[in-house]
């Protein structure tokens, strides 16, 4: 087992730069990896790919799971509660 766990993270400065790169230094995704100290020339694509479709935006989309709502959370906890009464009484 390698000892690493999960994907790591780039910095936007770090993607906006990599696209550059390839774009208008015609740059192979290789050799902007091999610059720029990512893993994967891969994820240099993926960055390039999300550019193109999506503009200055595809760099600052949030990670993870999104948050759930107030309305959510307050009908999640009602149920909880519910259950707790239940299970209590």
């Amino acid at each position: 087992m390698s000892g690493r766990k999960g994907m790591k993270h780039y910095r936007v400065e770090i993607k906006q730069e990599a696209v550059r790169l390839v774009q208008e230094e015609h740059l192979t995704y290789a050799t902007v990896a091999a610059r720029l100290g990512i893993r994967k020339a891969d994820r240099i694509k993926a960055w390039v790919r999300k550019y193109r479709e999506e503009g200055e935006a595809s760099f600052h989309k949030p990670i993870g799971r999104p948050l759930k709502s107030q309305k959510e959370v307050k009908q999640f906890m009602g149920e909880f509660v519910k259950v707790e009464i239940i299970v209590h009484s």
